[in-house]
């Protein structure tokens, strides 16, 4: 799950309209942007392992990922981005969002808290069925986007996380695979770029453009 974790942004702006894009578009990749410098810091990331899908690697996000850190850290993340208006609900559920998604499509690699090793998730769809987990993603993102607002910049909004999708079915795993060829010592530091970048740069672009949005209708109310 990529682009899908994306897909319920603008269905989180439909039914909280009053706080920033950015809350979304950027929350609902916070666990891999912590995941990134836990996978800097050496404490989590990935292993080469041909049978695990098509990304060809198993992670290790015990941490980052489990149950109860994504509860934790999604909880930090909805204080942190309440604001005047004290409410964590929508930044806690933009992160906590991810964890959901991962569930539906991770292979057994999430577990229920990092110190009991008690694996609870996910479907292993990644590994035993990577076509119909690509559809899935697909058909996942397409329903999100019936369920949001129909404006332009929605409509792009949604575009461009189905472009994402298409774009990053062979180019992660590529990308992956070029890292693991690097010395050891540099591996961890470019997966830990890609990582976060993956999920901070195309965040703050439909972040940009949910708020351009967002702009437009507040200024139209003062006239």
């Amino acid at each position: 799950m990529f682009a899908g974790h994306f897909a319920p942004v603008t269905v989180l702006q439909r039914f909280y309209p009053n706080v920033s894009p950015y809350v979304f578009t950027l929350g609902v990749g916070a666990l891999d942007v912590i995941f990134g410098i836990l996978t800097y810091l050496g404490i989590e990331g990935f292993s080469p392992n041909p049978q695990a899908g098509p990304m060809g690697v198993d992670i290790h996000c015990n941490y980052s990922h489990s149950l109860l850190g994504s509860i934790i850290l999604s909880f930090i993340y909805g204080i942190a981005t309440a604001g005047r208006s004290s409410a964590i609900i929508p930044g806690f559920l933009a992160s906590f969002s991810h964890f959901i998604g991962d569930m539906l499509v991770h292979n057994q690699d999430l577990v229920l808290d990092p110190f009991s090793n008690i694996m609870i998730g996910g479907t292993n769809m990644w590994g035993n069925f990577p076509t119909f987990a690509f559809y899935f993603e697909m058909a996942f993102c397409l329903v999100c986007a019936t369920q949001s607002h129909k404006d332009s910049h929605t409509l792009l909004a949604n575009g461009l996380i189905l472009f994402l999708h298409f774009s990053g079915r062979s180019g992660t795993s590529e990308l992956l695979q070029k890292v693991f060829r690097l010395p050891e010592a540099l591996q961890q530091k470019y997966t830990a770029v890609i990582i976060t970048s993956s999920f901070i740069v195309p965040g703050l672009i439909l972040g940009y453009i949910l708020n351009r949005k967002k702009s437009l209708i507040e200024s139209s109310k003062r006239k």
